[in-house]
């Protein structure tokens, strides 16, 4: 029985090369041998041009093999269409901060001062760091204009989000191919957008100009 993730690929059979051709190849390079082998200045053209366009079919040919090859050697990605999984997370979480919580797919970690909480869906592909910024008077009170300019031109990849009321500084990625250099950055931006909340409003020291 064929592998679950065992990869099918069709490939055109190499391009057989006209009899024509051949004869005028033949009459092109034994001048003389062949009896009757007379090629007019026209013909040797259309000799050239059906020989340059065999090349270049098999030049088409041997690159989608390669590709094909490519893809076969490639390891069988997970459910998740990924290497990375709840437990490989996990394992990435412990090198970044040393306080981790709470259970698989929905981690609570402290970075610095800043508490926050890693959610995953497997099934989706799906993974979040979210970290409360403040409750529901702190989010009543909040600009949402300039929170919205600052997820423009202060935030990288971190967010500020409202849910239930609150508000939150939030990092979205897919779980399947999420680096642990990814995974650093994000704690780390999500924690600035908690502290710098009141004042820059800022993932990074990174700014986009101005846009007008």
């Amino acid at each position: 029985m064929k592998g679950r993730h065992e990869q099918h690929f069709s490939i055109s059979a190499r391009p057989q090369v006209p009899r024509r051709v051949v004869a005028l190849v033949a009459c092109l390079t034994l001048p003389g041998v062949l009896p009757g082998c007379v090629v007019s200045q026209a013909t040797h053209e259309e000799a050239l041009q059906e020989i340059q366009s065999l090349q270049t079919a098999n030049a088409t040919l041997k690159m989608a093999l390669d590709t094909a090859q490519s893809q076969v050697k490639r390891p069988a990605q997970g459910a998740t269409g990924g290497a990375i999984d709840n437990r490989q997370l996990q394992v990435m979480l412990l090198r970044v901060v040393s306080d981790v919580g709470g259970r698989a797919g929905a981690w609570e970690i402290q970075y610095g001062q800043v508490s926050m909480m890693v959610l995953t869906s497997e099934q989706h592909d799906r993974m979040r760091i979210m970290a409360r910024v403040g409750d529901e008077s702190l989010a009543k009170d909040a600009d949402l204009s300039r929170l919205m300019q600052a997820n423009f031109d202060r935030a990288l990849d971190a967010r500020y989000a409202l849910l239930q009321g609150k508000l939150w500084a939030v990092y979205l990625h897919p779980l399947g191919t999420l680096t642990a250099t990814e995974l650093t950055s994000a704690i780390r931006q999500v924690a600035n957008l908690v502290k710098t909340y009141g004042t820059t409003y800022s993932s990074s020291t990174l700014q986009f100009g101005n846009y007008k």
